[in-house]
């Protein structure tokens, strides 16, 4: 892939131009919008545009810090994290019921975006240390429970952190972020070497999580139960009313689209520069110019997963294994609610979303991978044979 020790220039160019074209399509979904308000811009690309700045900025000097020095702030930042969410929980904004942004001025800040970051830096850097297991002989249940069951409660405690910060993001209340946060920190633990078994029942845990999560609020259940019949007379306008656009939006928009500024997306959707983006950019650049989006995230999640699986270092390793598999799972997360595949979840697509906390929290974790790329800790490929540079690390399944 790349010269050993250097940034990975594809990666840098490829997120610049995934958020040069989320201010595209940011600019044409909102247009109908703004100009009914009789502005040529949509306010919410002005904090797209600030954010995105201060993020490259940010991520610059982030990729300089060696990745021993981002492993040591991991709890200096999972606190911090913390701090900001019960900040907003007290301080923040209200909107639609739902308490999750700073509101500075013209400009908001959602901290649960930055916790996804936070997460993944802290599973990585908690999972990397472990040692590798060693079964011991039990005799009898209370044996097992002592010597097998405690104590791989104990080896998995990173996960303690991210359950706080799945409560606090839960408070908001915001499901869909919490979800993607556990379901990348199930990832990065898999790709940590989690036994079948242990990842079974850590699947069985989560999936009573979220439903129990799904049942507490109404509102989730009627979405849920909702969506399979949402085209119904007495859905469409209401409950079923974003997917349903969204999927006509879609279909209208055929293989070449109908050109740009040519789409009716952006005049019947509410807030349409947000989740819904890509119904704006399928009808109006059609399935190619969707599948070129799917494309370029699709490429940026290679790039980092493939570094990620090249790292000798498991700290490396887990940290950008983890950062693809978020950007993936949001990527069709996305996907399936616009074509109308699962009901909507609220869930951004990256880079290309209205959403500065989004974006800022994206180009931090472009700027730390950039600092693992860069460090020498690969594996190379040598006439058929791996070598590994770097420091020597056991690269067998450590959390059994």
């Amino acid at each position: 892939m790349k010269r050993n020790g250097s940034p990975d220039y594809l990666l840098y160019a490829a997120a610049v131009v995934a958020t040069l074209f989320g201010f595209i399509a940011i600019w044409d979904a909102g247009y109908a919008e703004s100009a009914a308000q009789g502005a040529m811009i949509p306010s919410g690309l002005y904090g797209q545009v600030f954010y995105g700045f201060i993020g490259v900025i940010s991520a610059f000097f982030l990729s300089q810090l060696a990745p021993a020095k981002l492993k040591k702030l991991v709890w200096p930042v999972m606190i911090v994290t913390c701090v900001l969410l019960v900040g907003v929980l007290i301080l923040g904004k209200e909107v639609n019921g739902a308490t999750r942004w700073f509101r500075i001025g013209k400009f908001s800040f959602q901290p649960s975006e930055v916790a996804k970051l936070s997460c993944v830096l802290f599973m990585a850097a908690g999972f990397a240390g472990l040692k590798p297991w060693v079964a011991p002989k039990v005799r009898g249940f209370g044996d097992w429970i002592g010597k097998v069951g405690f104590e791989k409660l104990v080896r998995a405690w990173p996960l303690l952190p991210i359950l706080v910060v799945f409560g606090l993001i839960e408070l908001q209340p915001d499901l869909k972020t919490g979800m993607v946060i556990l379901v990348t920190s199930g990832i990065i633990m898999w790709a940590a070497g989690v036994s079948r078994k242990s990842f079974a029942i850590l699947g069985l845990c989560l999936l009573v999580l979220a439903g129990a999560a799904i049942i507490d609020k109404p509102y989730r259940v009627t979405r849920l139960l909702s969506h399979s019949d949402r085209w119904s007379d007495s859905k469409i306008d209401s409950i079923g009313f974003q997917t349903t656009q969204s999927e006509t939006a879609l279909a209208m928009g055929g293989v070449l689209g109908k050109g740009f500024g040519q789409g009716r997306a952006k005049y019947t959707l509410p807030e349409p520069t947000n989740d819904f983006v890509l119904a704006t950019i399928g009808e109006e650049a059609g399935l190619i110019g969707s599948l070129a989006v799917i494309g370029l995230l699709g490429f940026i999640v290679f790039r980092l997963y493939t570094h990620g699986m090249q790292r000798i270092d498991r700290f490396e390793k887990l940290f950008l294994v983890g950062v693809s598999c978020w950007i993936g799972i949001q990527t069709i997360a996305n996907v399936l609610v616009a074509n109308g595949a699962v009901p909507v979840m609220g869930v951004p697509l990256p880079f290309f979303s209205a959403g500065g906390s989004s974006l800022f929290a994206l180009w931090l974790a472009i700027g730390v991978s950039q600092a693992m790329i860069s460090s020498p800790n690969v594996r190379i490929e040598q006439g058929g044979m791996q070598k590994d540079e770097g420091e020597p690390s056991v690269r067998r399944a450590y959390v059994r």
